[in-house]
């Protein structure tokens, strides 16, 4: 994931974590824009909503002095549209609605002062300092979600019936630890397999999701064994059985 601001602004404060290889927590504030600016949109914007939602009230006593003069001189004979201010009190409610949706970004904009994301992960890499003006939209490092990671397989074509039941398949993969000399063993489950070939080897992939991802890191080597459930009424033959031309 970039780590890309949804809004403009000056950084007054950066958590410790972020820095190339720092862990994250899920919501957790990754940094801080300057909220000043924000803040006066804000109250400019409820300022706008409170005198729209005046004019509203206005409007409508004003059509009920209206129609009420209106009875008096014609009886119960429909006020006409003018009178009753109809189209004067949908353009101010049509201006209320636009305030508050006005406001409503306002509120969101400050929000996104603070920078978090919603799932536990690490730091790829961050040019994000203390005192940086950042741009909206635009990239200032690279994390990751940890519960993301994922193994591809490249496997021939006649493998490939043997996993035609991903939920029936046991995976299990090791991996050198680091700063170990022993190995880590994990479980998994097919995610998916690849839509098409490879153009070169004419192999299919086949993703795995491990179930603990445990010490793995991206580009890590792993090893993946995939046990398939038995097939009936098959038998295992020794290769000393084989004879010449199969």
């Amino acid at each position: 994931v970039g780590l890309t601001p949804q809004v403009s602004g000056r950084v007054v404060w950066v958590d410790e974590s972020l820095y190339s290889g720092g862990y994250f927590e899920a919501n957790a504030v990754l940094f801080r824009i300057e909220q000043s600016d924000y803040l006066n949109e804000r109250a400019k914007e409820q300022a706008a909503v409170a005198k729209a939602e005046t004019s509203l009230a206005l409007e409508q006593a004003e059509a009920d002095a209206a129609l009420a003069e209106w009875g008096g001189l014609n009886g119960e004979l429909p006020a006409p549209p003018l009178v009753s201010r109809v189209p004067q009190i949908a353009q101010v409610k049509a201006e209320l609605a636009a305030a508050r949706a006005r406001l409503a970004q306002a509120e969101l904009n400050l929000s996104r002062t603070e920078y978090s994301l919603p799932f536990d992960g690490r730091v790829i890499s961050s040019s994000l300092e203390l005192g940086d003006y950042l741009q909206a939209g635009q990239s200032y490092g690279q994390l990751y979600n940890q519960q993301a990671l994922e193994i591809v397989l490249s496997l021939p074509k006649n493998d490939l019936p043997w996993i035609s039941q991903p939920g029936q398949v046991d995976i299990a993969i090791t991996f050198d630890a680091l700063n170990t000399r022993r190995q880590h063993s994990l479980k998994g489950k097919i995610l998916r397999i690849g839509a098409s070939l490879d153009e070169t080897t004419r192999f299919q992939q086949v993703v795995i999701k491990p179930i603990d991802n445990g010490d793995l890191l991206p580009g890590m080597l792993t090893r993946v064994v995939l046990h398939s459930t038995p097939v009936p009424d098959t038998w295992a033959l020794p290769l000393s059985a084989l004879q010449a031309g199969g």
